[in-house]
């Protein structure tokens, strides 16, 4: 499969992150999965989890 050159996979990782906490599952889980070194970094997701532009963003990610 070959990807755009625009799309870095550090930035497919967030969106995963981000889809991870929409759909539910729990933030402890979810710092784990992403190897965060706090809840704080993972809260910072939840944050941006809620905001209108990262839903436009997991639509068009899920072209891929």
């Amino acid at each position: 499969m070959k990807l755009k050159k625009e799309l870095q996979f550090y930035s497919l990782r967030d969106s995963g992150i981000i889809e991870k906490i929409r759909n539910g599952l729990d933030l402890i889980t979810v710092m784990q999965l992403a190897d965060h070194s706090s809840l704080e970094i993972t809260n910072t997701y939840a944050k941006l989890a809620t905001g209108d532009a990262n839903i436009e963003a997991m639509r068009k990610i899920k072209r891929f």
